[in-house]
């Protein structure tokens, strides 16, 4: 868990090489830039949180590669546009917060599609 510190700069695009990661917690930080693009590499991937920082790209599709996902906390960033049908893919989530960012557009429909969620933050 390295949530809670100063780390600044981007998030380093090897972490997604980590393919047994199940948790990567960088919440509150001064990270910035784009969640990486290979984000989807990590299939076992469970928890994401990458809340408070200020990361400032769309939602990555590639999430959609995550799909042992069960929490995805990306509130408090500068995340923008709008939400990927993509996320549909994510059937075992259970937590979605994408609150306090810039998102646009109308909620997709597919995220009915996520079986499982409990609580959706917006």
């Amino acid at each position: 868990d390295l949530s809670h510190n100063r780390f600044s700069g981007e998030i380093p695009a090897g972490i997604t090489t980590i393919r047994s990661l199940q948790g990567l917690f960088l919440a509150d930080n001064k990270l910035s830039g784009e969640i990486p693009s290979g984000i989807g590499n990590l299939t076992y991937l469970q928890v994401l949180d990458l809340s408070n920082n200020r990361l400032s790209s769309p939602v990555p599709a590639g999430l959609a590669g995550c799909f042992q996902l069960l929490y995805l906390r990306l509130g408090g960033n500068r995340l923008s546009g709008a939400l990927r049908p993509e996320l549909d893919a994510l059937d075992s989530l259970k937590v979605l917060d994408l609150s306090n960012n810039q998102i646009s557009g109308e909620i997709p429909l597919p995220l009915a599609g996520c079986r499982s969620l409990e609580v959706v933050d917006l």
